[in-house]
């Protein structure tokens, strides 16, 4: 690594690691909201809850890929626990993640209110992990990859996750991260992310939880929230999680 190279700025990933708490955070109040037997409500909340644990899995990829390696390469001390950590929580939120997929799916066949609630209690229980993994990872981690990744190599941990997505999940990723961001977030992100899709979005930067809960009751029910991969006609992006094998979602 050349001491010339412009270092990594991972002020991007705070932006990120906001919107998978706001959405996540938000899950367990809409997926209330659905009265039993509505299938078409039930098949909107279903899949961006199937979204959601997707887009998780596929940014935790580009750190398992390309950032813990280098830094265990790189860094002059012994910080094998804190990647060990790092490693071990991803592998615990992949776990947690495929088992909240498979009560989502249940859930959408069933309709039920029991597979509802298993649904909430599910994200409940993720949302400790998450916020765990997040905070750590941010205090302890990113000022790592600041010292020791160029800026070349950090847009490849988000690449990663960018080239497994088709333009219209471009958008919807985007929309998510810049939903309530602040401008120096946006700048952040804007700075950092390919014109491309972030053009595409910019000049709509509200998506997701927000679009979901202001929907009108009718709308709700007939068809996905803006925002949503189901509005641009695509599946969500198949992607295995960390333990069976980042976007800016980094």
């Amino acid at each position: 690594m050349s001491k010339t190279q412009p270092m990594a700025d991972s002020r991007d990933m705070f932006v990120v690691h906001d919107m998978f708490r706001r959405q996540f955070k938000g899950i367990p109040g809409l997926v209330s909201e659905v009265p039993g037997g509505d299938a078409a409500q039930v098949a909107i909340i279903a899949d961006h809850v199937t979204w959601m644990v997707t887009f998780l899995h596929a940014h935790h990829e580009g750190a398992d890929q390309f950032v813990w390696p280098k830094l265990l390469e790189r860094i002059p001390v012994n910080i094998d626990p804190l990647i060990l950590t790092m490693e071990a929580q991803h592998a615990g939120l992949a776990t947690a993640l495929d088992d909240l997929k498979a009560k989502a799916a249940r859930w959408r066949t069933t309709c039920a209110i029991q597979e509802r609630d298993a649904v909430s209690v599910a994200v409940t229980e993720l949302l400790v992990r998450i916020a765990e993994h997040l905070d750590q990872e941010e205090r302890e981690v990113l000022p790592l990859i600041d010292m020791y990744l160029t800026e070349k190599e950090w847009q490849q941990v988000g690449g990663s996750g960018l080239n497994k997505m088709s333009f219209g999940q471009l958008k919807v990723a985007f929309g998510m991260i810049l939903d309530d961001a602040g401008p120096e977030q946006v700048k952040v992100m804007r700075d950092t992310i390919p014109p491309r899709p972030m053009d595409a979005v910019f000049p709509h930067r509200t998506a997701g939880l927000r679009q979901v809960r202001q929907a009108p009751p009718q709308r709700r029910r007939s068809r996905p929230p803006s925002g949503s991969l189901r509005d641009h006609d695509e599946p969500p992006m198949t992607t295995s999680s960390p333990n069976s094998g980042r976007t800016p979602a980094r």
